[in-house]
């Protein structure tokens, strides 16, 4: 489980500091394990907290060791790099003492700790131009803004939000689209982001569609407390805005009754002919969405199918997707893009089908950032041009 992770890496920890320190004495190494050891279980037990309280206590204790969760996985990839080259060091015949590698590697994580905090609390706005075919006059030259995991909760708090809003607001979109983790899973203090949440500026209007986090705070508490805001959430559902279709499709997690509802088999909803963009949370190809339970959660996991066929087939001109947040931390983003084929993060292109991968514009877990930068995408929507 995640808590025995935990303690083991903190274990790592603990057992590089008493090598570098030369802790002897009995009671300081049970003492120092102690530490350690709280250290590991205060992360889960301040989410808990969090979660069932969500008062301003539970929120900064909550925020702090989100952070020292971040130092620690940094401080675990530094030490290991630290007695490898130990190792090394020994082998060769210049063996280079271990409490100068530990302390390098200290060094090294809470300065990499520091720059992806504030990475974490700089989006930047990611400016792209996307050719659609068949796009209607009145959105030629037009700007849609894609926001991904936001993760609103209380690391990232009322002040981020307002900061992304007030840059979402400045590039004057014509549609707003939110694919998926807008929350992070707590449902104890939602409603204190309802003014800033309503406070998006779009024209056409602000679209949602569920990721995973919108359940671990009950996908129910989580959709009446987005009814109570200007948000449209689109569930398997589709919208057509002055000739350009919007089809929402969420998270598969939260049901078993969805091969009924796929909206590119309801008559009416989703026309080929007519240009189209596809909001779901994670880069997959969409068919896993309405197949089995089981499929439907290794392949958006662990075996994911980024063939985007069915997608291409229906007639889809533009899919919007988040979720890998582009590994968030280093060096989780090499790994991912192995796992993901390279779909992990960024813009692709397959024939005339366009794919959009957000990085995130929040964090999940850490307050860091030291792979990727947090992003909020201003796409400038173009007609396809005729090749001669």
């Amino acid at each position: 489980s995640a808590t025995v992770l935990l303690l083991v890496t903190h274990y790592f920890i603990y057992r590089s500091v008493v090598s570098a320190l030369d802790v002897t004495h009995l009671r300081s190494r049970v003492t120092l394990l102690l530490v350690f050891m709280a250290l590991a279980l205060s992360i889960p037990l301040a989410m808990l907290a969090h979660r069932l309280h969500g008062d301003a206590i539970a929120r900064t204790v909550h925020t702090l060791s989100s952070f020292w969760l971040g130092l620690a996985l940094h401080l675990v990839f530094f030490l290991a790099l630290g007695w490898a080259a130990h190792g090394i060091s020994r082998l060769v015949g210049r063996p280079l003492a271990m409490g100068a590698a530990v302390s390098l590697a200290a060094v090294l994580a809470f300065s990499a700790s520091l720059y992806g905090l504030w990475n974490a609390n700089h989006p930047v706005v990611t400016s792209l131009e996307v050719e659609i075919s068949e796009l209607p006059e009145s959105w030629e030259g037009r700007t849609v803004v894609q926001l991904s995991d936001v993760h609103l909760g209380s690391v990232h708090g009322r002040r981020f939000l307002r900061h992304v809003v007030e840059m979402v607001n400045a590039l004057d979109p014509e549609a707003v689209f939110i694919t998926g983790d807008l929350l992070n899973g707590s449902s104890s203090d939602l409603d204190r982001f309802e003014d800033l949440l309503d406070a998006l500026q779009a024209r056409r209007g602000v679209f949602f569609v569920t990721g995973n986090h919108e359940s671990y705070a009950r996908l129910t508490t989580s959709l009446e407390f987005l009814k109570q805001t200007k948000i449209r959430v689109l569930d398997d559902e589709c919208i057509e805005m002055d000739g350009l279709q919007v089809v929402g499709i969420g998270f598969p997690w939260f049901s078993k009754k969805r091969a009924s509802l796929n909206p590119f088999d309801r008559d009416g909803c989703h026309r080929p002919e007519k240009p189209s963009i596809l909001l779901y949370h994670t880069p997959t190809d969409v068919r896993e969405r309405f197949a089995d339970r089981d499929t439907q959660q290794v392949r958006s996991y662990f075996a994911p199918n980024t063939s985007f066929a069915f997608a291409a087939e229906a007639g889809v001109d533009l899919q919007l997707s988040g979720h890998t947040l582009a590994g968030q931390m280093f060096p989780v983003g090499i790994l991912l893009r192995i796992l993901w084929n390279g779909f992990d993060r960024g813009l692709h292109r397959i024939g005339d089908f366009t794919h959009y991968v957000s990085s995130g514009t929040g964090t999940w877990g850490p307050p860091v950032r030291t792979g990727s930068r947090s992003e909020i995408v201003a796409i400038t929507l173009r007609k396809r041009r005729r090749s001669d």
